[in-house]
């Protein structure tokens, strides 16, 4: 094995370790989930976001879709034209192609319907139990 690593190997290796673009996953989803709670709070009415599962679903359904489409573009094999057909990473999150990753987010969207997570009741319980643990506590 040649113990001299040019720097296009070295790019290779580094992206092929973190993933390359799979960060945008995180990004993506915590957009679609800001921007849904921006639109349920300006265009719904008051408390809608805290209240109602569909908004949240509906953001997660979003990312799922963005995630789906902007995997695809970015993972679209080489053009044949190039001579090298395949490429030398894949951009992933958590070694998961970023465009599957559309399908756990899509499960988390029909999950909270089904479950009707709200925002403001996880809210809630979160601050009686901050409540409990001050009143136990003294």
């Amino acid at each position: 094995m040649n113990a001299v690593m040019t720097k296009r190997d070295v790019a290779r290796e580094k992206l092929s370790r973190f993933g390359a673009l799979g960060f945008l996953v995180v990004l993506v989803t915590g957009a679609c989930v800001f921007g849904g709670n921006f639109l349920a709070t300006k265009f719904g009415h008051e408390g809608l976001w805290q209240h109602a599962a569909w908004p949240a679903a509906a953001s997660l359904m979003a990312a799922g879709a963005l995630c789906w489409f902007l995997g695809r573009r970015l993972n679209k094999p080489a053009s044949k034209e190039a001579g090298d057909h395949r490429r030398a990473w894949t951009h992933d999150l958590f070694f998961v192609r970023m465009e599957w990753w559309a399908f756990p987010l899509a499960a988390l969207a029909v999950a909270a319907v089904v479950l009707n997570f709200t925002p403001g009741r996880t809210l809630q319980s979160a601050r009686a139990a901050g409540e409990q643990v001050k009143s136990v506590t003294k």
